[in-house]
């Protein structure tokens, strides 16, 4: 046992336990007393992981990380840092919440990654070991036609098609005719990526193609 008045402990197990101290004077016919008790908890050491740690968006997507923390105790403080590479990390100025806004404008397209440490500052708390978030931005959709204008003889044989390029998630198609490039009717069952106009009687149409990409913010 432990035979002096101070008594250090090491929080190396998870658990709780209960501590007093019994004290006797060495005078004839003193007796022992018991302290009151002292409860011990330790807890795991604090942790942290971020609610997205991988994920493609479109440019100008609204974007919101945001920092979970289990185990530690007492106040938690927090710290994101950014990254291009994943290994040169520099802190981004004011950024101290659990959530962090995404910055997604064109000059963020490509990969960033961001990281979040959080720190406890219970007795022998500190830093959390970092958790870090892959953010990919893509551009937003954008669709072409390869024959953006023709003239054909009654009857002809044509086939638009369409080019989709950037964004992600699945692509959707809906094509659209005009009379007069000015009000726009869907077209039923135009659905695919590519469309073969009606040339069975002589008018000038026009024809457009709408395309939608299902990824976060596209």
């Amino acid at each position: 046992g432990e035979n002096y008045s101070n008594l250090t402990l090491t929080g190396s197990v998870v658990d709780t336990k209960y501590y007093k101290v019994s004290v006797q004077a060495v005078g004839i016919g003193c007796n022992y007393r018991d302290s009151d008790s002292s409860i011990v908890i330790v807890l795991p050491n604090l942790s942290v992981n971020v609610s997205i740690p991988s994920t493609t968006v479109c440019e100008d997507a609204d974007l919101v990380l945001r920092a979970n923390t289990t185990n530690g105790t007492g106040t938690i403080t927090y710290q994101w840092s950014a990254s291009t590479n994943g290994v040169s990390w520099s802190i981004i100025p004011g950024a101290t919440a659990d959530t962090l806004i995404v910055p997604t404008s064109a000059a963020f397209i490509g990969t960033n990654f961001y990281q979040i440490i959080a720190t406890a500052n219970g007795i022998g708390c500190g830093a959390s070991d970092p958790s870090v978030a892959t953010i990919t931005v893509v551009p937003n959709i954008s669709v072409t036609v390869d024959i953006p204008s023709v003239t054909a003889c009654e009857g002809a044989s044509i086939t638009i098609n369409a080019t989709v390029s950037n964004a992600t998630g699945t692509f959707t198609y809906q094509w659209q005719s005009s009379s007069d490039s000015l009000a726009w009717n869907n077209i039923s069952g135009a659905t695919g990526i590519s469309f073969s106009p009606n040339t069975s009687v002589s008018n000038t149409l026009f024809y457009r193609i709408i395309a939608s990409a299902s990824g976060f913010g596209c």
